[in-house]
């Protein structure tokens, strides 16, 4: 019993000493996550997975100029916590693993949840399930997160997900611009789509399919997502406004919006014919360049745009409503709260008083 009663002391002590130590604090728990709040916090969780089913929270913008980045996440212990971005950006991600598979800033979700997250001026390079923000996704929820840059792999490729599966996975919101290239199942916000549900995201990504270097066949290549399936799986109110180019007039299940449908629904979502250079699809509605520009176009299918969606008529695509301007704590209302941070700024500032007129 004492042999026992050791073991488990020591196991204990050794959990506590392995987890990770954050600049900004935290304890990892829903109400105090840790605190990401500088660029060694991210190498710090990058290299202990032991803090991957936590709680994380971003307190600011974060530049990862420089740094050897590895993916969050992996095929022996998957990333299984929350992630917030609190609105803020992650800038200059290198990933650059041409040989490996699942590679992302997260490499592989398991039931994880990561919201309100940009990152700018990505790079994120692999082989199977490769994508800006997350490589795979299983029983995962992604709301919210936007991705520039460019991504590259074999299969399985996206701009936000190389791949997103299995019952209870969403994306939502989320957007993606840059390039997007691989050989099979290769699309702007995902790859591979399956027993999930897609909603009020779009993509303005160029999907370029290329030529697989270990000799596969390149098919399903789409706009917005390359190839999906299950009865179960719904990609609603969502637009592809970007390049789709296959690598031969040979390639099958090219698309506008999808290139390969196994059964899933897709409804009130749209592709720009002309910039695509794609007249179908399999699945959506094709469109002109001034009638993917015009508010009527989609909310005759029901878009919100009161709530979601704003556009700039003739001259924009729609884009997804940010928070208020005036949501200066990024808690998603505008409130006395907000009004305490503006005085505190307004008194720092050596304002002067305007003139009588």
């Amino acid at each position: 019993m004492m042999k026992k009663t050791m073991t488990a002391v020591l196991l204990f002590l050794a959990g506590m000493v392995s987890a990770g130590v954050y600049s900004g604090g935290g304890d990892g728990t829903e109400g105090n996550p840790y605190r990401i709040s500088a660029p060694a916090d991210w190498q710090v969780l990058m290299t202990t997975p032991q803090d991957w089913d936590k709680h994380f929270q971003l307190t600011g913008d974060l530049d990862l100029t420089g740094i050897a980045l590895t993916p969050v996440g992996t095929v022996t212990t998957k990333f299984t916590g929350v992630f917030h971005g609190e609105g803020w950006s992650i800038s200059n991600v290198q990933l650059s693993r041409p040989m490996e598979d699942n590679v992302g800033l997260f490499g592989w979700l398991a039931g994880a949840r990561i919201r309100d997250l940009r990152i700018e001026n990505g790079y994120a390079e692999g082989r199977f399930w490769v994508g800006g923000l997350v490589g795979r996704a299983e029983s995962s929820v992604l709301e919210n997160c936007g991705w520039t840059g460019s991504v590259k792999g074999i299969a399985y490729v996206g701009g936000i997900a190389g791949c997103s599966i299995a019952p209870q996975s969403a994306l939502l919101g989320c957007r993606v611009m840059g390039t997007v290239t691989g050989n099979r199942y290769v699309g702007g916000i995902t790859g591979y789509f399956a027993d999930a549900v897609l909603y009020y995201s779009y993509s303005q990504a160029s999907v370029i399919g290329v030529l697989d270097p270990l000799g596969g066949t390149a098919e399903a290549i789409g706009g917005l997502v390359g190839w999906t399936a299950g009865s179960a799986t719904l990609i609603a109110k969502c637009y592809a406004a970007g390049l789709v180019q296959p690598p031969s007039t040979s390639t099958p299940n090219v698309g506008g919006l999808v290139g390969l449908n196994s059964g899933a629904v897709i409804a009130n979502s749209f592709w720009d014919m002309q910039v695509s250079g794609q007249n179908t699809s399999a699945g959506g509605t094709g469109k002109t360049t001034a009638q993917m520009k015009q508010s009527a176009t989609y909310i005759d299918a029901g878009w919100d745009f009161i709530n979601l969606w704003e556009i700039g008529e003739h001259q924009t695509y729609p884009y997804i409503r940010n928070r208020p301007s005036a949501d200066l704590n990024r808690d998603g209302r505008v409130a006395l709260e907000d009004l305490s941070i503006l005085a505190g700024q307004w008194l720092t500032e050596d304002i002067q008083a305007p003139s009588e007129p």
